[in-house]
């Protein structure tokens, strides 16, 4: 068996040294390899990456792709898996690290009838460490098999932020062969100089919520577009109103000043992904009202709604739609 690691890297020099060493630590069978690729997704901070995979092929093989313009992370990951052939996938953060000699392993053994196995993975800040179960929000912690995303051809789509969440999101709904291991196999240094930690309170609240909104989006879409089990796609698109009124009224005390491109996502999403339901007769209030409930303890600490959820529907298009179709059910 082979497993490709895919290390998307910009501008990081001072941390890349400490992914590979994790990595060249690595145990396996004789009969078990893994090959590293580096994708410099067009770095300005002068690292030469041919002089660094040099250095670590005397401890594992390493593969470097010089891409000419930057795209982001979830596009350097694309070209990562383009440009690779291993049974196995995994995705490794050049500020990060796995952190046993036998994470591969631990994710690679478990792959047998699976198309999915994620980890625990820790998150490190300067407050302390948390620990993150089973979840498809980040790539972190997780192993995919090659041949089911060939044959599903699933690939990030091109946003530059929370495009694993679109990725993984849809991948969930189109196998149930996914499986979670309690070993901690992956450390994510939330590093307070990374792109998305410099503004978190924008990525949080703004632009980075924004892109969210567009790759859960394209998700629901893709759903669709895949055939994906009719009530399946319903349930989630429905749950994410819930979710989004939540993460919005947060957005609207913290952000202000965004208030008005936020609102103008997510009317762009009730009219992409939620009106096809309502017009279908597939949508009700009562059932937004399950996704508020549903929601709402999971999204308990965020900041008070300066709004109910009934004027959020009314803002959204939701209840103007559902009195157009006959669709009250309560």
């Amino acid at each position: 068996m082979t497993c490709d690691v895919i290390i998307p890297a910009f501008n990081c020099s001072a941390t890349i040294d400490y992914t590979l060493a994790s990595i060249a630590m690595q145990q396996l069978p004789p009969e078990d390899t893994y090959r590293v690729t580096i994708v410099n997704d067009a770095s300005t901070d002068g690292e030469d990456y041919a002089a660094l995979a040099e250095y670590w092929s005397l401890m594992m093989p390493v593969d470097v792709i010089n891409k000419t313009i930057n795209q982001g992370c979830g596009q350097a990951r694309q070209t990562g898996m383009d440009e690779t052939c291993g049974d196995f996938i995994m995705f490794v953060d050049a500020d990060d690290c796995l952190v046993s000699p036998y994470a591969i392993r631990n994710l690679m053994y478990s792959m047998e009838g699976y198309d999915l196995v994620m980890g625990q993975f820790v998150e490190e800040t300067t407050g302390g460490v948390a620990k993150h179960e089973l979840n498809y929000t980040w790539c972190h912690g997780k192993m995919y098999r090659r041949s089911f995303i060939q044959e599903h051809n699933l690939r990030f789509n091109m946003t530059r932020g929370n495009e694993d969440v679109g990725f993984n999101s849809l991948l969930s709904k189109l196998t149930d062969k996914i499986l979670y291991i309690p070993q901690i196999v992956y450390s994510w240094n939330n590093n307070t100089e990374s792109t998305v930690r410099k503004d978190s309170t924008g990525y949080r609240c703004g632009y980075g919520w924004r892109d969210f909104i567009e790759n859960i989006s394209w998700s629901a879409e893709e759903q669709m577009r895949r055939g994906v089990k009719g009530d399946v796609t319903k349930e989630f698109v429905c749950d994410l109103m819930g979710r989004f009124f939540f993460q919005y009224a947060e957005s609207y005390v913290r952000l202000p000043e965004e208030r008005e491109a936020n609102e103008a996502k997510l009317k762009e999403f009730y009219r992409r992904v939620v009106r096809p339901f309502v017009v279908m007769g597939q949508l009700t209030y009562a059932d937004a009202q399950r996704s508020y409930y549903k929601s709402a303890p999971m999204d308990s600490g965020l900041a008070i709604p300066q709004f109910t959820y009934k004027e959020f529907l009314t803002k959204i298009g939701f209840i103007r739609d559902v009195k157009k179709y006959g669709n009250n059910g309560n």
